[in-house]
């Protein structure tokens, strides 16, 4: 139930298990993982995408968000899209600055079970978050 892909030339190795059989499955290269929408960066609008499908088993389509290749999208994968983003982790409202707006986008989604304030991708935003986001403050 693990399988080993290996692209050609300079397109690298995955490890992607275990996984569930039965289904037919999309294997990336990581310089794809996170992109969602296929447009070559890692941009607040694929954050919102995999921020809104949540943490849990990967799902036929939702490949590109287990940077891992364990089969759950989860802290460690959020951890790996914010490595390699184009914008700052937790400015919420893309302007480029995290600031009080962002402040009142998180409160507003307090308690939300996903959303793009789920800067840890644990499912919930709560004081975890919150305090990503004052650390990241300025």
């Amino acid at each position: 139930r693990q399988i080993t892909v290996r692209w050609p030339a300079a397109g690298g190795t995955r490890v992607l298990g275990p996984m569930p059989v039965d289904r037919e499955w999309t294997a990336y290269p990581t310089s794809r993982l996170g992109d969602i929408d296929a447009d070559g960066a890692r941009t607040r609008i694929d954050w919102q995408q995999i921020s809104a499908w949540g943490p849990g088993p990967v799902t036929p389509g939702r490949e590109l968000a287990d940077f891992d290749g364990d089969w759950d999208i989860d802290g460690s994968d959020a951890a790996a899209f914010w490595a390699v983003a184009s914008f700052r982790k937790c400015d919420i409202n893309g302007d480029g600055a995290i600031d009080g707006t962002d402040l009142g986008e998180l409160l507003a989604a307090w308690g939300a079970t996903g959303g793009a304030a789920d800067f840890n991708l644990d499912g919930s935003i709560d004081g975890t978050d919150l305090g990503e986001l004052l650390a990241a403050w300025g």
